[in-house]
């Protein structure tokens, strides 16, 4: 790497201190004689810009001033320097560009100023962790200096260098603070730092609200306000060419998703930081050809910057931002392969960095030697960087035997030599004070420790990493540790210490949950959590401690809140439908732009709403959720505690009966079958399959709370939420022949307090006929049929009824009634047309089919409804996402799609349907559902008189097969009433 001269060279000659260079150039003037240095400065600085020429007025200005102290009487020094300074000023005088002087300048506030520097750059070059907590306390002792210095006459003078010198110290401060544990101080040091830019309109404050936004997504876990000011910002950059800038704020938010645990748009901004590096020259590296890379980003960084510190901050930014995306690939890659060479890349970008670091040190001294000529020094000052570099040295060799460590331990079995080795290195990383590598230690030696059978000696050990991680900002990394000490009682099948520590986990995750607004961020952010709530879960159950075993579950389940608000009126909300629109007409090709934007917006919505204090869930207990009941009702609530085992609790007013499945080998069963159900098109013989997973769906231990009952309230979990579970036999019969059945999210959102709608009409909206641009669709010749019989029945009962057809069934005409809050005049809304089966990567895009164009679930969420019942005619508009962006599965078990859409927005209860519609049977099952609920009957007793109704009228078993009736659910938020009477006459 050292060897190719030509490229240090160009390093060198970059990174010397303007204002050194400056000095160098003035004394060199001044070695000669009047006539001679007069001579050579006329010739030089006609090439020189005004910087330059001020720079060297200002170095003549501290020489004269200089040389008049040492010989009062005169000299030749004394003499050149006043020609020279003379000269320079007529130059500068000259030049027609040269704008006016804010204020002259002051020798006396000059020096002070460098003094400052000086203190500063020592200050730095002295510190390590094992001192922070003096470095800190120098470091606002600076900061007040500054602050002091500013506010002397003259008062522009200095200005931006003294605003920059104070937000320095305030940013130094809160690494320190970092390192120190302390996370409060830290984030109140950065804020004071932007606020101090913000004031004095500093160039440095775009920098620093990266600094705290990365404090915020690595340290206190407050990821809305993070994001809240990182995707405005990132998405203001998409039409502006690329530059470092935006690939630090790309990866910043890579990052942030990478802690959250959201793959999907991890890989997704790693892939445009990449991009953006190889546009501006910085190509990809690869460990082999490290230095020709370096080469081309210095030659780059050579081009695209003008001042020194503007090259090492393009240099250092791009060799770690290909650290950032090394690293990040490492975590996310799945192929073990590439997951080395991202490795592997990462210790090669590492060397670099100390290389780089190395070598600017050693030009930083070099100009610190310079610069302090122009003030009187402090007597025993640091060689620069001395201290710091030492430091690091030493921390690069403990690193260098931690990984040896780590191989060792990896393929030897745990001796005294190995613990022996632990323990010295522990030691010198505590010495160190070296933060994060003292927890790595720590696991190590713990890890040791458990395979000599110091069990408790490991645990103290990992206990500690907890309490350190903790107090550093780190919970990833308490949680890491909390995980092997459950493992260790787990072995031991010590339930009530796994129940605990479990507890402890899950608490800490849920301080930061809230933290995540943003849906499928929220969803992500489990990812790699939610075993502790699995365990929790398990260790309660086997405990007996049935309240605190539902009370886990339902923090991994569902979490939808109910209606936020006037959603319509957010000027967000507004930029998401005018998105929609532009979507309808974009050219094909162009769209994934707009679609991002609008998930964009779609996350900041989310976390407005959270600003704005909405309605947390209720707090869940057993005795509240039995208090919700009705002596009728019964609940049946499901939890995976594992692939194939499932917790099966049913609770009613007064008891609660809870037992565990194991289904062996006949759980890939049951997913091909909720696959074969989701895909049906037509009648299938799956009745004898679907038929054989009553006994642990409906298990015996269950079954006395269901008898007699007339309701009841299915809470599925994961892939039972596309499951029929109304379709299972029950007395010689289908369940839904003998009890009501509605569907829940969780046993949380029967909480809810749901107030009555004030609204009394029905609105039916019927698209038969589609004349979308670009599209061919089937019509459907029963929707009218569907939507005469609906008018008919509620015009019995004098139920004012809003009929929308034809071209009238259009998306446009539903957004201007959404746009009035025309739509919140309706108890009742029904819409019958197509619906697309769910999306996997992006399940709120989902979408209905109108006459003129789609309306997707992101759009409907933003609208403001107060119906109690929405019936969605429709195929798949009761399917459930599974997986969602980047997510095999939905670890929360969250709710995306149309119903969520239609609880946001207001809704109390949806009908939909768990696969493809029938259109004949459709429109008989519609005909009486709503002919019961225009009569004032619950919404799940009507569902399961028109299903009934259906199955009493069908000829033949072909017609009585499941595909026709089974797919429509009714999915309830919040306690509905049991009937409709403002629908009634």
């Amino acid at each position: 790497m050292a060897s190719d001269n030509g490229m240090w060279e160009t390093y060198e000659r970059r990174l010397h201190d303007p204002m050194a260079t400056a000095i160098l150039q003035a004394d060199r003037l001044l070695a000669l004689a009047p006539e001679t240095a007069t001579a050579q400065l006329n010739d030089v600085q006609q090439a020189m810009d005004i910087a330059a020429l001020q720079r060297l007025r200002q170095v003549l200005t501290v020489r004269h001033a200089q040389a008049s102290l040492a010989d009062p009487d005169g000299g030749e020094r004394l003499a050149t320097a006043q020609t020279l300074l003379a000269t320079a000023e007529e130059t500068l005088a000259a030049r027609a560009s040269l704008a006016p002087m804010v204020s002259a300048p002051s020798l006396e506030k000059q020096e002070a100023w460098l003094h400052l520097m000086e203190d500063f750059n020592a200050a730095m070059a002295a510190h390590s962790p094992a001192n922070a907590a003096a470095t800190l306390a120098r470091m606002l002792l600076l900061h007040d200096r500054a602050g002091e210095l500013l506010a002397s006459p003259p008062a522009d003078y200095l200005k931006d260098d003294l605003v920059s010198l104070m937000c320095d110290t305030l940013a130094a401060a809160a690494d320190y603070a970092r390192e120190l544990g302390d996370a409060a101080a830290a984030r109140r040091f950065l804020q004071q730092a932007v606020d101090t830019a913000d004031r004095h309109l500093a160039l440095d404050a775009a920098a620093l609200r990266l600094k705290l936004a990365d404090f915020l997504l690595s340290r206190s876990g407050d990821f809305d306000q993070a994001l809240q000011d990182l995707l405005p910002l990132r998405e203001s950059m998409d039409d502006q060419p690329a530059s470092l800038a935006r690939v630090q704020l790309t990866l910043l938010l890579a990052e942030g998703y990478a802690r959250i645990g959201d793959d999907f748009e991890t890989a997704r901004a790693i892939r445009d930081a990449a991009a953006d590096l190889q546009t501006l020259g910085y190509s990809a590296p690869e460990t082999a050809t490290l230095t020709a890379s370096l080469g081309a980003w210095i030659a780059a960084a050579d081009r695209q910057t003008r001042t020194p510190n503007e090259f090492r901050g393009a240099l250092l930014s791009a060799t770690r931002s290909y650290m950032t995306i090394a690293n990040l690939r490492y975590q996310i890659e799945s192929d073990s392969q590439a997951g080395a060479a991202a490795l592997a890349l990462t210790e090669a970008l590492t060397g670099l960095g100390m290389e780089l670091m190395r070598r600017d040190q050693e030009i930083a001294e070099q100009d610190y030697r310079v610069l302090v000529t122009m003030a009187p020094a402090p007597d025993e000052v640091a060689p620069f960087g001395a201290i710091s570099f030492g430091y690091e040295a030493q921390l690069k060799n403990l690193i260098d035997r931690l990984s040896g460590l780590q191989a060792r331990i990896d393929r030897e079995k745990a001796s005294d030599a190995l613990l022996e080795e632990a323990s010295r290195l522990l030691e010198e990383g505590r010495e160190l004070n070296a933060g994060r590598i003292v927890s790595l230690l720590l696991n190590m030696h713990a890890a040791v420790l458990h395979g000599l059978g110091r069990d408790a000696e490991a645990i103290s050990d990992w206990r500690e990493v907890w309490t350190r991680s903790l107090a550093a900002g780190e919970p990833g990394d308490a949680l890491d540790a909390q995980q092997q000490i459950i493992a260790l009682y787990l072995e031991r099948a010590d339930h009530a210490a796994v129940s605990r520590l479990c507890g402890e986990a899950i608490d800490l995750i849920e301080r930061d949950r809230y933290n995540v607004s943003p849906p499928y961020l929220q969803s992500a952010f489990l990812r790699r959590k939610v075993q502790f709530y699995f365990l929790g879960v398990f260790a309660a159950y086997k405990l007996g401690d049935i309240d605190l075993m539902l009370r886990r579950a339902e923090l991994s389940k569902a979490r939808i809140t109910a209606h936020r608000g006037d959603v319509q009126a957010s000027t967000l909300a507004g930029e998401i439908r005018q998105l929609t629109r532009d979507l309808e007409t974009v050219p094909v090709g162009d769209e994934a732009a707009l679609r991002q934007k609008r998930r964009t917006l779609w996350d900041l919505l989310a976390i407005q709403h959270a600003a704005d204090r909405q309605p947390a869930p209720p707090q869940f207990s057993l005795a509240a959720v039995q208090a919700a009941l009705a002596p009728d009702e019964v609940v049946v609530s499901y939890y995976w505690l594992h692939p194939g085992v499932l917790l099966v609790t049913a609770i009613d007013c007064g008891d609660v009966a809870t037992t565990r499945q194991v289904f062996g080998d006949d759980y890939p069963q049951l997913e091909v079958l909720v696959d074969q159900l989701g895909e049906l098109r037509g009648p299938r013989p799956v009745e004898h399959v679907l038929d054989s997973f009553a006994r642990y769906l409906l298990p015996e231990e269950i079954r006395p709370l269901l008898h007699g009952k007339l309701r009841v309230i299915f809470s599925p979990h994961r892939l039972l939420h596309r499951f029929p579970l109304h379709a299972l036999p029950w007395e010689d019969n289908v369940l839904i022949a003998r009890l009501a059945v509605s569907y829940a999210p969780s046993l949380t959102s029967l909480l809810v307090a749901r107030p009555v709608a004030s609204g009394t009409r029905v609105l039916a909206v019927g698209a038969d006929q589609y004349a979308i641009p670009g599209r061919t669709i089937t019509p459907l010749p029963g929707v009218a049929r569907e939507i005469r019989d609906l008018h008919r029945a509620y015009t019995a009962h004098g139920v004012v009824t809003d009929l929308l057809t034809g071209p009238s069934a259009s998306v446009e005409t539903l957004r201007s009634w959404a746009g009035d809050n025309r739509l919140r005049d309706y108890r009742v809304l029904h819409f019958a047309t197509h619906g697309e089966d769910v999306l996997g990567d992006s399940p709120m895009e989902t979408a209905l089919l109108f006459y003129d164009a789609e309306l997707d679930g992101l759009e409907l969420s933003t609208w403001s409804l107060e119906a109690d019942l929405a019936v969605l005619s429709a195929c798949h508009t009761a399917k459930r996402a599974l997986t969602g962006p980047g997510m095999a599965e939905l670890v929360g078990d969250d709710l995306f799609g149309l119903q969520a859409s239609l609880f946001s927005a207001g809704a109390r209860s949806v009908v939909g349907a768990l696969w493809k519609a029938d259109d004949d049977a459709a429109v008989q099952i519609m005909q009486i559902l709503h002919s019961q609920v225009a009569a004032g009957v619950a919404p799940e007793f009507a569902l399961q008189a028109a299903v009934n109704g259906y199955l009493a009228g069908a000829t033949g078993d072909w017609r009585r097969n499941l595909y026709f009736w089974a797919p429509y659910v009714l999915s309830v938020f919040g306690r509905v009433p049991r009937s409709l009477p403002g629908a009634v006459n």
